[in-house]
């Protein structure tokens, strides 16, 4: 074996041995953090309690908001409308899109009655994938 391999060899062995304790000496033991939370007075749950509602109690005044909780229509920051069952039944509605065409914001744009609906909200691409019922999708 000639000199420059003899030097190149044992320069690898000692990187790795340098590379190894280096390793071996991060090995911290990390204090342990407890956190806990209070519930605040802003997030209300909803969907226990019916919200009040005007024009001959088809619209309701706010609804659920997904992480806001349920919410009065005046306190978020952009414009929401909440259809209430009355409306469902008063309409005689058999799906989303019947509910949904009271809304000139709301255009129905394919599929009836499954999960492949589509809808134009305010220009906007709304699948059924994309709706959820109670929070959960797909139903």
């Amino acid at each position: 074996m000639n000199n420059t391999t003899m030097h190149k060899t044992l320069l690898a062995i000692a990187i790795g041995a340098v590379t190894h304790s280096a390793f071996a000496a991060d090995e911290k033991k990390e204090d342990t953090i407890v956190v806990q939370s209070t519930a605040g007075s802003d997030f209300k749950p909803g969907g226990d309690q019916l919200l009040p509602a005007f024009f001959e109690g088809q619209v309701a005044n706010g609804g659920r908001m997904g992480m806001l909780g349920q919410q009065n229509a005046m306190d978020v920051p952009f414009n929401i409308i909440s259809y209430t069952s009355k409306l469902v039944e008063d309409q005689q509605a058999k799906t989303i899109a019947d509910v949904v065409a009271n809304d000139a914001g709301v255009q129905f744009v394919q599929g009836y009655g499954n999960s492949a609906e589509t809808f134009r909200i305010r220009g906007l691409k709304f699948d059924g994938d994309d709706m959820t019922f109670g929070g959960l999708s797909g139903v």
